[in-house]
């Protein structure tokens, strides 16, 4: 056998790895929807110092209570944006990122040793599938998934009876229950471990127990019992429109659905194939947590990183296996024709000139690139909403509902929205299809003239060369007074004046008020 030189690549694994992190984080700023909501939330509680029983941001009909699982992620950014700007946003999704990806690390290691030589195509694969959970500026979701994988980490202890962080599970439950409503994720997952180890044939009382811990403190939160009432209604509503509640699909070339493939191939299948031979091995624990996150994932596309974090972690083995056979397989061939020291010497080279040049591509790549969220003009209208901005237009706010977390941020109290990416916390089920339809299937609406009646705004923002803009050209009550290759401003007509400030590229370049997160 070669001599191992997993510790001499160490180093190189970890710059190289950090660093590909770090250059999928710099690379994949677009501003989120939901950010702009958060932040304005945050906004309103250090203002008033409370959280609002109501909300305060829509004109068309609301529920009658604001119930926000996510109101601490609303804090967090916020505070974020005001100490440290667009740095402070990146590299806390960055720190969250490195985070999942050391404790997927640390979970490996209680049941198998790393080997650093196969571990740089695993990770990347890693990285590539759990992305689209940090492919935005930032999520509360961030939270869910540094805590899902805190939580496997804990648990996976725990199965060795080593309950020293046993005690994380509780603390980290009450700050994931004030963040984001995946809480629940949780709870499903020691539910997992639970169905598992009585699978196995081990009795479940310890789960049983920390479900007893853990659950009621779910209960602290600004909403008491009505919280859950929420979450309940949120975890079983439809969401139509909405793509990352859409099936997954695995077919295609983008980056995640690239990883997918081979991490189904070169891991899932390999661990299969062991499992049917060696049933005596059989960990259902395993089976279940993996099988159960790529159900979800095939049925909803958010839930991707959760399979793709479950299958680093557990079916890291089966790669090991598989890994070790070829590498004895080549060594076997090789050494018939080349003495051992020279394949010692061979692999040590091979292994740094692969993390080397990887390692001075990513360095080049990321040198001189800012550090800065994006507002790209193609898909949010920043000319249009600096348009009603600097010509004072104020009142209600009829527009998609992509746009109207950004356009709230940006102009609350001048205007009031229609519509806005809290729509399940927020606004009723008939006025979402209302309002999504208006915009995006106009010819499903019996009558179009109806929808303007029922929610009568003061502004229209729209998508030109849509639909709806040109039914909009057709009403004699509506006229554009402003137009640009991304929005269009529609006014009543007998609100149309006759000179208008227009929105002034050079200010938005400089890095004026279309990119700074400060109201």
């Amino acid at each position: 056998m070669p001599q191992p030189i997993d510790q001499k690549c160490k180093t190189f694994f970890f710059l190289t790895i950090v660093l590909f992190c770090y250059f999928l984080t710099i690379n994949s700023n677009h501003a989120d929807y939901d950010l702009w909501h958060r932040m304005a939330i945050g906004a309103l509680f250090f203002q008033n110092g409370h959280l609002p029983d109501h909300d305060v941001f829509a004109y068309t009909p609301v529920k009658e209570v604001w119930i926000d699982h996510e109101w601490g992620t609303g804090l967090v950014f916020y505070q974020l944006g005001q100490w440290f700007g667009d740095h402070g946003l990146i590299l806390f999704k960055f720190g969250c990122a490195i985070g999942v990806l050391a404790l997927i690390f640390l979970t490996q290691k209680l049941s198998a040793r790393n080997r650093f030589r196969y571990g740089l195509f695993y990770y990347i694969l890693t990285c590539l599938v759990i992305w689209p959970g940090f492919v935005t500026t930032l999520r509360a979701q961030v939270f869910t998934y540094f805590f899902f994988s805190l939580w496997i980490y804990i648990l996976e202890r725990i199965r060795k009876d080593q309950y020293g962080l046993a005690w994380l599970l509780p603390f980290t439950m009450l700050v994931w229950t004030n963040v984001h409503g995946g809480f629940v994720v949780g709870l499903g997952l020691v539910g997992m471990y639970g169905i598992g180890e009585l699978l196995n044939g081990r009795r479940p009382y310890r789960y049983l127990g920390i479900l007893a811990v853990t659950f009621p403190v779910t209960f602290i939160n600004p909403y008491g019992i009505d919280y859950w009432h929420y979450i309940l209604e949120a975890t079983t509503m439809d969401r139509p429109y909405i793509l990352e509640w859409e099936p997954y699909n695995p077919w295609g070339w983008r980056p995640d659905q690239i990883a997918f493939i081979l991490f189904f191939m070169v891991m899932t299948i390999p661990a299969l194939f062991h499992l049917a031979k060696n049933r005596r091995e059989m960990d259902w624990v395993k089976v279940v947590i993996v099988a159960v996150t790529l159900f979800l994932t095939l049925r909803h596309t958010r839930h991707l990183v959760f399979w793709g974090i479950s299958v680093s972690v557990f079916c890291y083995d089966a790669y090991i296996r598989v890994m070790n056979t070829l590498s004895d397989q080549f060594h076997a061939a090789i050494i018939k024709i080349a003495p051992q020291r020279f394949i010692s010497i061979g692999n040590m080279a091979g292994y740094a000139t692969v993390y080397f040049l990887l390692l001075a591509f990513l360095l080049i790549q990321t040198i001189g690139m800012p550090i800065r969220i994006q507002v790209p003009e193609h898909k949010y209208p920043v000319k249009g909403i600096e348009f009603i901005r600097l010509n004072q237009l104020s009142g209600d706010l009829m527009l998609p509902f992509r746009w109207g977390g950004y356009a709230l941020w940006k102009l609350y109290p001048q205007c009031l929205v229609s519509l806005d990416s809290r729509y399940e916390v927020i606004y009723r089920k008939e006025t979402y299809m209302d309002i999504m339809r208006f915009f995006r299937d106009p010819a499903k609406l019996e009558n179009f003239q109806m929808v303007l009646e029922k929610y009568p705004p003061d502004i229209i923002l729209v998508l030109p060369q849509t639909e709806t803009y040109q039914r909009l050209l057709t009403l004699s009550s509506w006229a554009p007074v402003y137009q640009d290759p991304y929005a269009a401003v529609f006014l009543q007509k007998k609100r149309v004046r006759q000179n208008y400030l227009l929105p002034d590229r050079q200010y938005r370049e400089s890095g004026g008020k279309y990119h700074h997160f400060i109201p």
